[in-house]
């Protein structure tokens, strides 16, 4: 099988070790050995059980903040006709992911999209391009439910779609968290200046502007003015830290807010969760949903499903998180207030959390998901060497 993909995040690479220890499928991962995103690190080098045949991606920004992508060393391991199966990007920006739709026709290998699909209805030219790219598929592998019920109300019946969801390693994240010991926890707490009855709130990803991260630091200063004592803890860097920590200090909640920076070490992501009490996701909460409930934060996020990503599935009210109404700020500081005093809802949500990634949300239910499309548009089946 052959998987192209612009770049290999850091957080994929626990699925795909999980893709090559399936039995009875071989894959070959092909992608940029650079990232195609700020502030993503992706995966560096060819070691352990992933092996990365590197093509180089060329990239052309367009108005309005759109690039068009372009990877021809994957087209010419896909043109060996070598593939049972070819797993391409699902973007329509990709003139990559086009021109493998052309040449699986003649080579006689079946092209699966990994893609989105949709977060909210579309209509007009956009849709057009976007159906005609999935329509020339072999089938989808969709992150959500949801987008899986949009495509097949715009008339995608056709199509094969799979769902797949997404997923971070929860286990090294169980691993992470038993090396985390209590002086840990403590010389933390004694660090970030958290007294015994403050409250923590926690968001892990990259600052950037559709997370509406502004809204944590005001609902700590509106949570300050009732009495209530929250801290919150930014984990991550971006274009948005230089604001928000201009913010915090015009709002006078500098000592409650705490620029951590960029965390790729589970230990210490771990013991930054063990302080906290819930996860905060203002607006488009994708796998920092993921992270969150790997290590037994509920995660409140906002009403809006079509103003979210697919990872927002992963919450049940009441059980591994909460939802807030969107655009409503005082509803947003209520539902913190809420989850938080007089006991975190974290006290009970921790177990329900975890199980709810290991049951749907694990690299190997995903991989095994994966494999059953691949299996499903072979032809082939179960037979499949």
């Amino acid at each position: 099988m052959l998987l192209q993909q612009n770049s290999v995040a850091h957080y994929r690479v626990r699925l795909f070790e999980c893709l090559t220890e399936l039995s009875g499928v071989e894959f070959e991962f092909v992608a940029d050995a650079e990232s195609d995103t700020p502030y993503m690190p992706v995966l560096q080098s060819s070691s352990g059980a992933v092996q990365l045949t590197r093509c180089r991606l060329f990239r052309w920004a367009l108005p309005f903040g759109v690039h068009l992508y372009f990877q021809p060393g994957a087209l010419r391991r896909l043109l060996l006709g070598e593939f049972d199966v070819c797993i391409a990007l699902g973007s329509p920006y990709s003139l990559t992911t086009w021109c493998m739709l052309l040449v699986g026709r003649i080579v006689g290998t079946p092209i699966l999209l990994w893609t989105h699909g949709l977060l909210a209805p579309e209509r007009g030219p956009k849709w057009w391009v976007r159906s005609l790219l999935y329509r020339c598929s072999s089938g989808l592998l969709l992150y959500g439910e949801r987008a899986r019920d949009l495509l097949r109300a715009q008339g995608l019946v056709r199509t094969p779609l799979f769902v797949i969801k997404n997923s971070l390693d929860p286990d090294a994240q169980a691993r992470a968290e038993a090396h985390v010991s209590a002086a840990d926890v403590g010389a933390l707490r004694a660090r970030l200046g958290l007294r015994e009855q403050d409250r923590v709130l926690i968001f892990i990803g990259r600052l950037q502007p559709v997370k509406r991260l502004d809204l944590i630091v005001r609902a700590v200063a509106a949570l300050g003015a009732r009495g209530q004592r929250v801290h919150a803890l930014l984990l991550g860097e971006g274009q948005q830290r230089e604001s928000l920590w201009q913010l915090a200090h015009e709002l006078g909640v500098n000592e409650l807010v705490h620029f951590e920076g960029a965390q790729y070490d589970e230990t210490k992501i771990a013991g930054y969760f063990a302080v906290s009490d819930l996860c905060v996701i203002p607006s488009g909460a994708g796998l920092t949903v993921m992270h969150a409930l790997g290590y037994g934060t509920p995660v409140l996020t906002h009403d809006r499903p079509d103003l979210q990503f697919p990872e927002v599935e992963a919450i049940i009210p009441g059980e591994t998180g909460a939802f807030y109404p969107h655009d409503d700020f005082a509803g947003l500081v209520a539902a913190i207030s809420n989850h938080l005093f007089p006991e975190p809802l974290k006290a009970h949500a921790a177990p329900l959390c975890r199980q709810r990634v290991t049951a749907e949300f694990h690299p190997v239910v995903q991989a095994r998901r994966i494999e059953e499309a691949v299996r499903a548009v072979s032809g082939r089946g179960s037979t499949l060497p």
